[in-house]
């Protein structure tokens, strides 16, 4: 009788890697000192190593704060960390890494 004809299957490659594309941009920055850093100092500070969509500071704690930054490329992620990660602000070592949460 009929054959089926299979399609072929659906590429997911392009899909997935410009996913991990999006969230390579978006850094999660740690050990931050709440009374020593804002959005606007911390925009700044990351616009001296690439360009900032956005800044998000998320508190924590009392004493401890993070924030995401999303940068516009990859690239531009990359030189963050490459600049910024164990530097310290407010008297304390930033720990920089990749994030997966949406900003």
């Amino acid at each position: 009788f009929f054959q089926m004809m299979r399609r072929p299957p659906r590429s997911t490659q392009s899909r997935s890697s410009a996913a991990s594309d999006v969230y390579k941009r978006q850094l999660h920055i740690s050990n931050l000192v709440p009374e020593a850093c804002n959005e606007q100092l911390l925009k700044v500070l990351f616009s001296a190593y690439g360009r900032v969509e956005s800044v998000k500071i998320l508190n924590v704690e009392n004493t401890r704060s993070m924030c995401l930054v999303k940068l516009l490329t990859m690239e531009e992620s990359f030189n963050v960390m490459a600049y910024l990660h164990d530097t310290e602000l407010g008297g304390r070592k930033m720990q920089i890494s990749f994030t997966r949460s949406k900003i």
